[in-house]
């Protein structure tokens, strides 16, 4: 049997055997053309990987690698195939994770939290909840940083669990099924070094070990023991003098207090100088020479004392200072913001203070027009209600006329002026009821007669322009 001659080469083509070729065998004969295509590429692909690996690539199968070789870090948690780089697994190994599990319902962790050595429960916990770990082998610091007073239990799905208590953290391990400690209890052990253990809770009276900070806390030490809470001990004889110690009872019958002592009798004590200001007693001496009774005091100087703030208004004692910021003088007060005051009857005629209201009260009602266009008659409806007392017409300037400026007003009479001699009637008839105001001009074209000063003080009427002017009308009940 004779077998291909390999050469290096990828060949370009593949020959497809067509329908009417003649089935020949032998070198180069149509039935072997595909093998020999086939055969030259697979020689060539070899040479061409061999080549690689000289160059240093690394084979697929086992491949031994040298300087830093890096790969893909896979998602923290990942239990493939993949490759663990450096990365994966210093996450694996010291990696922490603050996981919230906050209420009352069951936490599951996802890859990137139970990924991690250590994982830090925290939230406000409001029923006992089970944090699930995935089935599979594994190891895990975790600690129970949550409030409030419930539990939380590390299993699996399916599997069992530990509690890890509040304040504690547990080194916990899985193995595919079930959560245990990861630690157990010792018999006999030997402990070398500084040893820890937790601390048992004050007045713990079991086989808890006792640490040193659990007797520094609950016990006292021989010499010089600082005690706490309420220790008791055999109250001693009146007359007892000794080292013996000395308990309430023994003290409260023969003593008295530091502290607010209740003496009898007539206790005395030396009488300290004038202006002392210490921890000294004081006796009735000191007082008597150096300060002021609290009922009546006769202060003298000049007394001072803290100044309250504005509106303080209790016992506190009011100084100069609170008096002039928060209140005005007697005499000519200059009141500021808006100040209030009780109103006085409709009919006071006293030095009482009138308030706005007071004043409105005792006015009229009053009514005063917008400004109407000059006509031969104008009405007004005036709102007052009813008819009004008194009414009165101005005529308003509203563009400089004669010698009468922008907002001069010149009141209309209601008789009339004459010019010239001629008689011509320069005044107004007024016309109202309890709902208009109606004013009848005299004359359309000679009516707007108004007094003119004169440069010699005499004055004289004179004719306006009724373009410049406006009417206005004012009323009063």
């Amino acid at each position: 049997m004779t077998n291909f001659t390999e050469a290096n080469s990828f060949d370009a083509n593949v020959y497809l055997i067509a329908t009417t070729d003649q089935v020949l065998g032998g070198s180069g004969a149509i039935a072997n053309l595909q093998g020999q295509a086939l055969t030259n590429r697979t020689r060539w692909l070899y040479n061409q990987v061999v080549a690689l690996t000289g160059a240093g690539y690394a084979p697929i199968n086992s491949p031994t690698f040298t300087g830093s070789a890096a790969a893909p870090t896979g998602p923290t948690g990942d239990n493939t195939t993949l490759i663990a780089t450096d990365q994966f697994v210093q996450t694996a190994v010291n990696g922490f994770v603050n996981v919230n599990v906050a209420g009352s319902s069951n936490v599951t962790l996802t890859a990137p939290q139970y990924g991690v050595a250590a994982i830090y429960l925290s939230g406000a916990l409001t029923g006992n909840i089970n944090v699930i770990f995935p089935a599979q082998a594994g190891q895990w610091v975790v600690l129970n940083a949550t409030t409030g007073a419930y539990s939380i239990t590390c299993k699996t799905p399916s599997g069992t669990g530990i509690i890890v208590a509040q304040g504690r953290n547990r080194q916990l391990g899985g193995d595919g099924t079930n959560i245990y400690a990861a630690f157990t209890d010792y018999t006999n052990a030997a402990l070398l070094g500084a040893c820890t253990a937790p601390t048992a809770s004050p007045g713990d009276s079991s086989a808890t070990i006792a640490t040193t900070a659990f007797v520094a806390t609950s016990f006292a030490p021989l010499a010089s023991p600082g005690l706490t809470g309420t220790p008791t001990a055999p109250t001693a004889g009146g007359s007892t003098n000794t080292t013996q110690i000395a308990t309430t009872a023994f003290v409260a019958t023969n003593y008295a207090k530091l502290a607010s002592p209740a003496l009898t009798g007539t206790p005395t004590a030396p009488t300290a100088t004038p202006g002392t200001n210490t921890t000294q007693l004081a006796t009735t001496a000191f007082v008597v020479a150096s300060y002021a009774p609290l009922a009546s005091p006769a202060l003298t100087g000049t007394p001072t004392a803290p100044t309250a703030g504005g509106g303080t208004n209790t016992t506190q004692v009011a100084t100069t200072a609170f008096v002039a910021a928060s209140f005005a003088p007697l005499a000519s007060p200059a009141l500021s913001g808006t100040p209030t005051a009780p109103t006085a009857a409709v009919s006071t005629n006293t030095t009482q203070v009138a308030t706005t209201a007071f004043v409105q009260a005792a006015l009229p009602a009053r009514f005063a027009s917008s400004q109407q266009t000059l006509a031969t008659s104008v009405q007004v409806a005036h709102g007052l209600g009813a008819l009004p007392f008194d009414v009165e017409v101005y005529l308003h300037c509203i563009s400089a006329d004669l010698l009468y400026t922008v907002g001069q007003e010149v009141k209309m009479p209601s008789t009339t002026y004459t010019a010239g001699g001629g008689g011509i009637p320069a005044g107004v008839s007024v016309i109202s009821d309890a709902t208009n105001i109606t004013v009848y001009f005299n004359d359309l074209n000679h009516i707007y007669m108004v007094a003119v000063l004169g440069s010699t003080g005499n004055t004289s009427t004179a004719v306006i322009n009724p373009l410049r002017w406006t009417v206005v009308l004012r009323a009063t009940l």
